[in-house]
């Protein structure tokens, strides 16, 4: 119905100026957030509590980290403070609990997926065409016969883990098959993921077995998983396409207030896409100016349901509107996902 940069026009016109403003404020909520997370973990380390109440406790220092990892997203996209080298400052932070180099994030999200949401070839964040299934590697061949959709039980372990396993992939694989990545510094990103490796074993081995079980790696797999659970509905339920197209390559979920308050909207994807600096705190009202204008292009789908589906579909692309499981042969039409999303719209 309308261009992207139409759409971008009309919500700006309908909405104040200082919305769409910087917000640097919201970077000092790292802090906070940081400190809790020390503080948590000294606690847990030193106290020694029951298993029960350790595990409880390990899942809630998952959380923050899943937090403070997507408040970095929102601090690396602008939307807070204008210094790239305060943004890496804020970013070493936020991404050291999957070994992400803020330059590699910026150049891999910023610079490479963000201009090209699902478009074949140049999107790292997709698993690309059947054609190409082939001359996959062993390891990329593995990740999609377990990936969601697949049918294989090992999938259920995707979600806690993929995060940090894809930071590795596009440091030392994707980066190298897609165009884009001419920006990296790789000696750099290779540089700090080391380091933040190499962290996390001393962390591990000070704490020993039980003491790293719970500080370190439930954790670790609590945070992949909350930002895995918005990831796998962004992009991932829609079709390839050679332009940029926001509206039919992405969707939003609509998720519980707690959620969205301690994920700083993340739920809002499509708004993300549109304004990527435009802080997280904007977007439930860019939300219901874009509900207005773009209507039923517009999809914000149950986030429980959306998951779900995420789990039925399969995520290799036979064409670019048609997925297929490449070990079943099973096909599923993306016009069928889209209307079973439509049936769970808020």
């Amino acid at each position: 119905m309308y261009s992207e940069a139409q759409l971008r026009t009309k919500i700006r016109a309908e909405l104040p100026p200082e919305l769409f403003r910087r917000r640097p404020r919201r970077a000092l909520l790292v802090i906070p957030i940081v400190a809790g997370i020390i503080g948590g973990s000294v606690a847990l380390a030193v106290t020694s509590p029951p298993w029960y109440i350790a595990l409880l406790a390990a899942f809630v220092l998952g959380n923050a980290y899943g937090s403070l990892m997507l408040l970095g997203h929102e601090i690396g996209h602008g939307a807070t403070v204008r210094s790239h080298r305060l943004q890496d400052a804020y970013m070493y932070f936020t991404g050291a609990v999957y070994c992400l180099s803020p330059h590699l994030w910026r150049v891999w999200h910023g610079q490479v997926h963000h201009p090209n949401a699902n478009i074949d070839g140049r999107d790292p964040d997709n698993f690309g065409m059947l054609e190409a299934y082939d001359h996959e590697n062993l390891i990329r061949r593995y990740m999609i016969r377990t990936a969601p959709g697949s049918g294989n039980w090992l999938s259920g372990l995707y979600p806690f883990l993929f995060f940090t396993l894809q930071a590795q992939g596009v440091l030392l694989v994707r980066s190298k098959e897609i165009s884009g990545f001419n920006h990296l510094r790789r000696r750099r990103a290779v540089a700090d993921t080391i380091a933040m490796t190499l962290f996390w074993i001393t962390v591990c081995v000070l704490l020993g077995l039980r003491g790293s079980l719970f500080v370190v790696l439930i954790p670790m797999l609590i945070a992949n998983f909350s930002l895995m659970c918005y990831i796998i509905t962004n992009h991932m339920l829609r079709p390839l396409t050679e332009t940029s197209d926001i509206l039919n390559t992405t969707i939003s979920v609509t998720t519980l207030r707690f959620l969205d308050f301690i994920h700083f909207n993340f739920s809002h994807h499509v708004e993300h896409h549109l304004f990527p600096g435009t802080p997280g705190s904007a977007y439930p009202q860019i939300r219901q100016s874009l509900r207005r204008i773009a209507g039923d292009q517009y999809l914000a789908p149950a986030h429980w349901w959306a998951f779900v589906l995420a789990f039925r579909t399969p995520k290799l692309y036979e064409s670019p509107r048609v997925v297929v499981e490449p070990s079943s042969g099973r096909r599923v039409q993306l016009a069928d996902v889209e209307t079973q999303l439509r049936e769970m719209l808020s």
